[in-house]
């Protein structure tokens, strides 16, 4: 990156052009390959920021971002980066000194939620090409169930964007979750014209998925750990509703068992998902209730993707507990948002038959087979 002799230090530009202070070579490369790695969701982020810190003591940003990628882990020593930062803010850029800011609402004692969204948004009101603290914003976003501001902080800094890597991809996660998945399309479409290769490709070979891109991590030094069981076990639960999960119980066997964290919201989703792996439908829906809708566990940290799955456990429990009407009520709501899915057609449909509307059913299962031919070319 450009550099200019100032002081103690030079100034350097990012990625973005956004200024900060560092005398040392190795921290600006540092920062700009956790920057590649954040954005991409890669291997090697937290790493990559501590190589940063450590390159460059006095470096404010450097520091600032290290205490909040490891805060979740270590907080004393998020708290040592954060007062690091603090020491340097007096030779620092206002680059420097908002992103201080954000991540200091996000990372001290007195962390607030809340106020580090206000304070991403004041940033990016200055520094609208800051792509990272845009990302960062919408994990915030994304953890408490607000696509809504979500997508309300990618449209702020789209038009100083425009032809940008990754801006694309963020602007359509926030379509997908509010469901507006045309306009989705059409912006995951542009960011792949400008970089063929910022995708989550398609999982056509599962278990080749689970086997290679999922538990292959673990054998990685710089894995997120928690990042590949979370993911294992999403597939997973996915392969199960599907009636496909007997391929998997080989792979799945020769682990060992490992400690589950659950936050309280999720204790009682915990437990229904237990019931029904069991075959206990009944006691699913007794748990759960009848008004369970699986949105409504978003700050669990469920993508929409996820939520369905979710959904999907509820829709099958609704039919084989013997609330056919109800699981037609609500399949009906839910094909209206993701009318593309065969799975869910057939769903409906063997609620249909199990009601005695035959013709209806019929409908459902011409129209799911005609989405699974069509999917299959």
């Amino acid at each position: 990156m450009a550099a200019a002799a100032v002081g103690e230090g030079e100034v350097r530009r990012d990625m973005w052009g956004q200024e900060y202070r560092t005398s040392s070579a190795e921290c600006a490369a540092a920062l700009d390959a956790y920057y590649a790695a954040f954005l991409s969701f890669g291997r090697g982020r937290v790493a990559a920021v501590l190589r940063a810190a450590a390159a460059d003591p006095t470096c404010a940003l450097a520091a600032a971002h290290a205490a909040q990628a490891i805060a979740p882990r270590d907080p004393a020593g998020a708290a040592a980066f954060l007062a690091a930062a603090a020491d340097n803010l007096g030779n620092a850029t206002e680059y420097e000194r908002a992103v201080f800011g954000t991540l200091s609402a996000m990372v001290a004692e007195e962390r607030n939620e809340e106020v580090a969204l206000e304070r991403h948004f004041e940033l990016l009101k200055k520094f609208p090409r800051d792509l990272l603290s845009l990302k960062r914003a919408q994990l915030i976003c994304f953890y408490s169930g607000k696509p809504d501001l979500s997508l309300k902080f990618v449209e702020q800094v789209l038009p100083e964007n425009q032809d940008q890597n990754y801006i694309y991809g963020m602007l359509a996660f926030p379509l997908l979750e509010l469901g507006k998945m045309a306009e989705a399309e059409r912006a995951a479409r542009k960011g792949l014209a400008i970089n063929k290769n910022d995708v989550w490709s398609q999982h056509n070979k599962v278990l080749d998925v689970y086997d290679r891109n999922i538990m292959k991590e673990l054998e990685k030094s710089d894995c997120e750990a928690a990042e590949v069981y979370l993911n294992a076990l999403g597939l997973l639960l996915r392969l199960f509703v599907r009636g496909h999960v007997d391929h998997a119980k080989e792979r799945v066997s020769s682990m060992e068992q490992n400690r589950q964290q659950v936050m309280q919201k999720a204790v009682q989703l915990a437990e229904a998902v237990y019931e029904f792996g069991n075959g206990e439908h009944k006691e699913v829906f007794d748990t759960l209730g009848p008004d369970f809708d699986a949105l409504c566990y978003k700050m669990i940290g469920a993508s929409d993707e996820q939520v369905d799955v979710f959904n999907e456990v509820w829709f099958t429990v609704l039919i084989n507990a013997g609330e056919t009407s109800k699981a037609i009520d609500v399949l009906g709501k839910q094909i209206r948002k993701r009318e593309g899915a065969p799975f869910l057609w057939r769903l409906l449909g063997k609620a249909y038959s199990l009601d005695g509307r035959d013709a209806e059913a019929s409908v459902a299962y011409e129209k799911a087979n005609a989405l699974q031919a069509a999917y299959s070319y």
